[in-house]
């Protein structure tokens, strides 16, 4: 497995979400390959951000908090890093729906969305499936590579 599988994003407030979250991969991901990140300093993300775009699959746990806490330069750093939409996953935890989020950080909508009432089985299939469609696009792009160079 890579090592930069899965990156869990959160406000302070989902704290114990991420905890939980990350928990709950440990048995099916190489645990190095798990990061969660707090977006608290702008700048701090701003250095985060390309190494964050990076993770296979970004996990957002979206509060009220998330959403009252985020300022023009997080929602330009955020944009970068939750993208593209096939990558990310938005677990809404208090907050009804993710209108709110594509009104303030500019990325395409069809993320994966789940609530916080659904389980750990739908979290781990919908994160797996993610992992596993780039693992399958990756070996069809060799074996069109493949079948270029023939």
């Amino acid at each position: 497995a890579s090592s930069r599988d899965l990156v869990i994003l959160y406000e302070e407030e989902a704290e114990e979400w991420s905890a939980y979250l990350k928990q709950i991969f440990l048995d099916q991901l190489n645990p190095k390959s798990i990061h969660c990140y707090k977006v608290g300093c702008p700048n701090d993300l701003k250095i985060a951000t390309p190494e964050l775009a990076a993770y296979r699959c970004k996990l957002l746990v979206l509060t009220p908090g998330f959403l009252t806490a985020l300022t023009i330069p997080k929602r330009i750093h955020l944009s970068k890093i939750l993208q593209p939409s096939d990558e990310v996953v938005l677990l809404l935890c208090g907050v009804p729906n993710s209108d709110e989020l594509y009104q303030l950080v500019s990325i395409p909508r069809g993320s994966c969305e789940l609530s916080s009432d659904q389980d750990a089985q739908d979290y781990q299939s919908a994160v797996i499936s993610i992992l596993n469609s780039g693992e399958v696009m990756k070996i069809w792009n060799f074996e069109l590579l493949n079948l270029y160079i023939r």
